[in-house]
This record gives structure tokens, C-alpha cells and sequence, in this order.
């Protein structure tokens, strides 16, 4: 039977986060899913964690090699089997009813092809940080998206036509190619966020607290910003007045 979720995790050297991370998915008030748990080579304490689930929903992939986070989402493309894709970090928390609130949005929202959400910063160990808030409605990230990233990667749910369709960038700096994939898909369909909180997004470093809400910037990534940036505001304008119902 087809699954209704496909929960996308790569995974590199989380353990000490990864039971929280993956019993958080597989706990979701939808319990219909599958978890693609996309492992980098040589990680024997992570197979230990993820086989202690006895779990039919749960699939191990291990790679061949170690790669990045955009050729892991390139692999899974061919191995997701839901109506509706996830994406999951394996050291974040999802909230119990998130794949429920965005399974009803896309549901009740056919124009839209991917929802994201709000998120909490945690520290390390779990203690609370700070609020991210981002725009909820499709005309907020047109906005938003030629000054910075408005859609938390580890939130997003999306249609799984749409995902098998949209290849990732690998070319980019670290960190910046789900930027520059969020511009290129709102150019082909809505994007919203739900205005819930529903991940806990775990800092594990003082460095990533210094760097909030943007990344800390080489000149590598300002020339990677740059090019995305200049992408969206053409995307901005090509569809400001179809957002805006003016023909």
C-alpha cells in the first residue's frame, strides 16, 4: 500500500541526537509514512540506533561513499513512494502533529504545491534558544525570497510529483543549495508556511548561534547568494501580478 508521507533523513554522524530525531517521525499523529533514513558510509552506531526501532516504516540506505545533503536528496528521488514528501534533519525535533497540520494544508490547498513552517532554536541538549518566524502566504515568500531563504529546510512537506521533478543543486556552497531550490520552485508553484511552530531545530554550536538567522558568510557563499538572489527578484517580478490577481 501506498504510504501517504515519504520522510526524507540524511544522516552523517548525528548519534547522539538521532533516536530523538527519528522517534519523533515515526510517533507522528499520521502514522502512514515511511522514513528514508540515507546513511553516509561507515557509521556503525547509526545502523545500531536505527535497526533498535524494529520498525517496518523505517528504510536504511547507505551510500558507497559519503556525500552531501543535495546528492542524498537527488537519490531519494527515485525512492520515495508517498503522495507527499518530508524532509527531516536527523538531529531536529518534528512536533507530533506536524505532518498532520501539513497533509490537511496541501490537502485543502491543491494550488500549493509545498508547506513549511515555523520553527524553535534549541541548544544543544534541548533547552530553548529563540523563535523563528517566517512568511505564511505564497505573495510573503516572493517577497522575501530576494533578500534571504524564507522556508526552513528540515519543515518542508511537498507533493511527491514536484520532488521527483526538481533536482537539487549540488554546485553550491554548503548550506545554500536549498536556497537556491526554494527560487527555482516558486517559479513553478505556491509555496506557503503554516504559521505553527513545528520543528525544533537544534544548534550544536557556538558558531551556529553567532550565525542566526543567516549563515556566516565567505566570499564563496556571498557569490552564491548573489546569483540566487538576482534569480528571485526576476522570479518576484515574473509573478508579482498573477499573485496579485491583476491580468
Amino acid at each position: 500500500m501506498q504510504p501517504l508521507v515519504s520522510v526524507v533523513m540524511p544522516i552523517y554522524h548525528t548519534e547522539e541526537y538521532l533516536h530523538e530525531s527519528v522517534a519523533s517521525i515515526l510517533n507522528q499523529t499520521v502514522p502512514d509514512i515511511e522514513l528514508l533514513a540515507i546513511c553516509d558510509s561507515n557509521q556503525y552506531e547509526v545502523h545500531e540506533i536505527l535497526e533498535s526501532f524494529h520498525d517496518i516504516r523505517l528504510h536504511i540506505y547507505t551510500l558507497n561513499k559519503n556525500t552531501n545533503v543535495p546528492a542524498a536528496m537527488n537519490l531519494a528521488r527515485n525512492l520515495v513512494d508517498g503522495k507527499y514528501v518530508a524532509r527531516m534533519d536527523s538531529d531536529d525535533i518534528s512536533l507530533p502533529d506536524r505532518f498532520e497540520e501539513q497533509v490537511a494544508f496541501l490537502e485543502s490547498h491543491p494550488d500549493v504545491g509545498v508547506v513549511g513552517g515555523q520553527i524553535e532554536y534549541i541548544f544543544e541538549h534541548g533547552q530553548h534558544h529563540s523563535w523563528l518566524k517566517l512568511p505564511t502566504s505564497y505573495a510573503g515568500i516572493l517577497r522575501a525570497l530576494p533578500k534571504y531563504n524564507p522556508i526552513a529546510n528540515p519543515t518542508f512537506m511537498m507533493r511527491a510529483d514536484l520532488y521527483r521533478r526538481t533536482e537539487w543543486d549540488t554546485s553550491f556552497v554548503s548550506g545554500i543549495e536549498d536556497y537556491d531550490y526554494w527560487v527555482r520552485l516558486a517559479d513553478q508553484t505556491k509555496i506557503c508556511n503554516l504559521p505553527d511552530y513545528i520543528l525544533k531545530y537544534r544548534l550544536k554550536d557556538i558558531s551556529a548561534l553567532s550565525a542566526l538567522p543567516f549563515y556566516n558568510r565567505n566570499d564563496q557563499r556571498k557569490a552564491d547568494e548573489k546569483l540566487i538572489r538576482d534569480k528571485a527578484t526576476g522570479i518576484f517580478w515574473r509573478n508579482w501580478k498573477r499573485i496579485l490577481g491583476v491580468h
